[in-house]
């Protein structure tokens, strides 16, 4: 069989013996032309031409397993490294972790034959510092060899210090172009000598260029005094700086960036705690006695490593003005302002705000990016006019404490917000996004790798699992029907055959208990156990038991025990039948539960190659909740949208939101309006500003709605392009309208459903616009209710406030089209056979369609002059409008209404 695979063979066995031992590294099981294709990967050039002892020595071991698609282990490096695999076969693979580099498999056999490294504790993988990436690189290359260096994804987000992400930093090509980030050079082989250069520097920190280079090397000292927070970076070769004056966001990206395993506290206090918990890098620690702060602390820090290295070193000293922690990223405020202005990041948000929040805002005002001043306040303006309703995600924020539950619902919110907002929003939010997370992705391929992710969780979980289903009112139910929960968010095709054991099981589980204590005639228990609301029948996660015996009950085969219920002793009557139901309905139930456990492991696997692609969705939703939870605040306290100011460095607390593009306290006290009343203006100019602002309305009745709003223009001259407001079934009021005087104009897009009796609306009247016109001062309020659902409607909010009777709501519609009608409590209509089958029609009203327009007025008494006039207005066209609203001067009253 392998003379069959290599062309050429001799036919002698010996010869074919001697063969075979050349070529090691190719599997005995070739005969199978699909693993001679597998095995592909192994085929290379480079592969061929291995020479040294240990590295053949490993290719046997290897041969035997296909390194990226075999059935060795599953885990995110394997699978990262097969999808890097099968775009870039013959380059060499080098993963960043923390301050050393690895590489696995065949790639580690490469590093074994070129660069003379050795295997880590026999096993196909070999790692080396940082500091030899270069050397590394250069040998590989000038063997011929293109190599792929990933680096760690830099996580500078409010959650989690994650290292095991990786992104593709540098592609080094032997005799090709060499790509780098931002240029391009070509090496020729032979004349210009490929080298690369580290990017391990911390940009920005001059004194520390090397620092993370040799971290390995180096004790941090943290301290903290009234000044803010303090470093000494300690090179065991001499050298040490010591950095005053930082705020927290400061110390704790540089110590992540730093990835020091040794460090030493100053004391266990808050202070220090709250930062040394964002450390998970730290291996050792110790806590200094003795209270010393500020200097003193450092220079105990370096007594004690004489002291305990039991070394003879002279320290050189060197301090760091804070004005120079400016890294290329990020400029921090200075902590002497923070002293000075307390927790201000809590005050541009409400106090009820997710903690959340408040923490990303801290982030951000501590970073202090002035830099991305125009984008935040662009994204700003735009959340101010936001119709879109936000969706309250839970409060777990944690990438490694993210619950698959709350993950899956994570992801399907932002696919909710990615297909809603504004198109010019979701790339100011994903730029911020990739600042904050320092990560190099462009939008368009980030969403082809969202799509890919979402197919993979889409093919496991239900499309359902997320919605509410109605729960069963027998409490004996309930409490069974729980054993099954775990398996609602998963498909049902993949637990098919376990999920009918149970059910099967259940069904048999509720005939034997009505059997046995309901009634011994055979029955339909499930009916039963539906309607039959309260029950003697109860379950202690032990058994099932009854509290009393009935006259259809066959008691001779129960058994009569006590059980505590209520922490009382009581005699109850159990089935033996009953229980061992029971007990099969419980066993299947954990067959159940333990297949569901296999197919969530199998996805959490699926997902662990999208794992920076999570990071990169938790923090773009809780970017754009954070900002909205803002603006919603400040234009609640009347806060404005200042320009920034020209003063590099300022103290105040309005200069440093105004620098950050952030709402700021308003110096006047009345919510600065718009006043501009130029009489220039004519009717056609704000004909045309009004069309524009109704473009989504149905044609069908954009006539109508127009006319209504040219009305209201001419007797109050509101400003169209800020003031009038358009919503979609699916939208609520932007933020900007909140405690504001706002009239409303609920249009309901539709007629009332055809009766057929004698009763019908009349052909002349089918074209009719119903309507609903009110005002408020704050609608935002009476919608907040609804921003914890993602699918809140205006037809929900219109049905819970305004129209809550569908009986009186048809009475009323009825009166309006039957004139002639002799019934003098327009509430009440002849209870004749026409009337109940109007009733029984149900709501006429096309709920799913309706639509409002919303105005934002001057003051609340023009609000209610305005709802007055437009009624009246609606009023002498009878022939165009219906309108709901009971201040028409007549008869007409619905107390459900307005």
């Amino acid at each position: 069989m392998f003379c069959r695979i290599i062309k050429g063979t001799p036919g002698h066995p010996l010869k074919c013996k001697l063969l075979f031992k050349k070529y090691l590294h190719i599997s005995v099981g070739l005969c199978n032309q699909k693993i001679l294709d597998k095995q592909a990967l192994l085929l290379n050039e480079n592969v061929l031409k291995i020479k040294n002892k240990n590295a053949r020595k490993m290719l046997e071991v290897l041969s035997l397993r296909n390194p990226y698609l075999g059935n060795n282990k599953v885990n995110f490096l394997s699978q990262f490294i097969k999808s890097e695999k099968k775009v870039y076969p013959n380059n060499v693979i080098l993963l960043r972790n923390g301050q050393k580099y690895e590489s696995f498999d065949t790639d580690s056999v490469l590093l074994v034959e070129h660069c003379g490294l050795e295997f880590l504790g026999g096993t196909a993988q070999v790692e080396f510092p940082v500091t030899e990436l270069e050397e590394v690189v250069n040998k590989l290359l000038n063997a011929g060899i293109d190599v792929n260096v990933y680096e760690e994804l830099v996580n500078g987000s409010i959650f989690t210090s994650e290292n095991k992400s990786f992104y593709l930093s540098n592609i080094y090509y032997s005799n090709k172009l060499n790509h780098d980030r931002d240029e391009t050079q070509t090496c020729i082989s032979g004349d210009i000598k490929p080298t690369i250069e580290s990017n391990d520097k911390l940009e920005g920190f001059e004194i520390t260029t090397d620092s993370v280079s040799k971290s390995d090397n180096k004790v941090v000292g943290l301290g903290f005094d009234e000044n803010g927070y303090s470093l000494s970076v300690i090179d065991l070769k001499g050298d040490v700086s010591i950095y005053n004056n930082l705020n927290e966001i400061c110390v704790e990206d540089y110590l992540n960036k730093l990835n020091n395993r040794i460090i030493i506290l100053q004391d266990g206090s808050a202070r220090i705690k709250s930062v040394f918990k964002n450390l998970p890098n730290v291996l050792h620690y110790h806590i200094m006695q003795g209270g010393c702060i500020g200097d003193s602390f450092h220079m105990s820090v370096l007594q004690e490593i004489i002291t305990r290295l039991n070394i003879k070193i002279n320290f050189k000293v060197k301090r760091v003005d804070s004005g120079n922690l400016e890294t290329g990223k990020f400029n921090y405020l200075d902590n002497r302002v923070i002293n000075q202005l307390g927790d201000f990041h809590e005050q541009v948000v409400s106090p009820s705000s997710p903690s959340y929040v408040k923490k990303y805002f801290k982030r951000l005002l501590y970073r202090y990016p002035k830099e991305l001043s125009g984008t935040i306040q662009e994204i700003n303006k735009i959340l101010s006019g936001l119709t879109v309703s936000m969706v309250q995600v839970k409060n777990v924020y944690n990438l490694d404490e993210l619950s698959l539950e709350n993950l899956i619902s994570l992801i399907d919110v932002y696919e909710y917000y990615s297909e809603n907002l504004p198109n010019k929003l979701i790339p100011l939010l994903f730029d911020l996004v990739l600042n904050d997370l320092n990560v190099s992705v462009k939008y368009e391929n980030f969403k082809k790798i969202f799509a890919k992710m979402n197919k993979v969780v889409n093919s496991y979980v239900s499309e359902n699992w997320d919605k509410k289903h109605p729960k069963p009112q027998n409490n004996l139910t309930r409490q069974l029907i729980q054993k099954m929960n775990k398996s609602e968010m998963i498909r049902r095709d993949l637990l098919v055959n376990e999920l009918n054991r149970v059910e099967r099981s259940f069904e048999r589980l509720l005939n034997e208990i009505y059997t046995k204590f309901v009634d011994s005639d055979p029955g339909n228990a499930s009916e039963y156990f539906k309607n039959n609301m309260t029950s003697d029948i109860r379950y202690n996660d032990n058994i099932i038991y009854l509290k009393r015996l009935s006259s259809k009950v066959n008691h001779v085969n129960l058994n009569t025990i006590q059980v505590v219920e209520d922490k009382k002793l009581i005699s109850c009557y159990v089935s033996d039948d009953v229980n061992l139901r029971l007990l099969e309905y419980i066993n299947e139930s954990q067959v159940l539960d333990h297949r569901v456990s296999e197919v969530i492991s199998k996805l959490q696997k699926s997902l662990n190659p999208y794992k920076q692609v999570i990071q990169i969705v938790l923090h773009f939703v809780v970017t754009l909740q954070s900002f909205y939870e803002h603006v919603t605040h400040a234009i609640l306290n009347q806060w404005t949208l200042d320009k920034p100011t020209e003063v590099e460095e300022s103290s105040s607390f309005t200069s440093i939101l105004s620098n950050l593009g952030l709402y700021c306290p308003s110096k006047h006290d009345n919510y600065p309006m718009n006043t501009n009343t130029n009489t220039q203006n004519i009717r056609e100019v704000g004909e045309k500003k009004i069309n524009r602002a109704l473009k989504r309305l149905d044609p069908k009745v954009v006539d109508k709605v127009n006319m209504l709003i040219n009305y209201l223009y001419n007797i109050t001259r509101f400003n169209v392009d800020r003031d009038l407001v358009h919503l979609s079934h699916d939208n609520l009021p932007p933020p900007s309208f909140t405690n504001s005087p706002v009239l409303y104009i609920l249009i309901f897009n539709g007629m009332p459903n055809k009766i057929d009796n004698q009763d019908t609306i009349e052909d002349g009247e089918t074209g009719n616009l119903i309507v609903y016109v009110g005002e408020t001062g704050d609608i935002l309020s009476r919608l907040q209710r609804h921003r914890s659902k993602k699918n809140a409607q205006l037809s929900e909010y219109l049905q819970d406030q305004f129209i809550n009777y569908n009986q009186e709501l048809n009475n009323y519609l009825h009166f309006l089209y039957n004139r002639e009608s002799t019934t003098e409590d327009v509430g009440i209509i002849s209870n004749d056979e026409n009337t109940r089958e109007i009733l029984k029609s149900g709501l006429m009203v096309e709920f799913d369609k309706v639509e409002a327009i919303l105005v934002k007025l001057k003051s609340r008494r023009e609000c209610k002059e305005a709802e007055k006039k437009i009624i009246q207005f609606t009023y002498k066209y009878p022939n165009l409008y219906i309108t709901l609203s009971k201040r028409d001067g007549q008869q007409h009253h619905i107390p459900c209404v307005d």
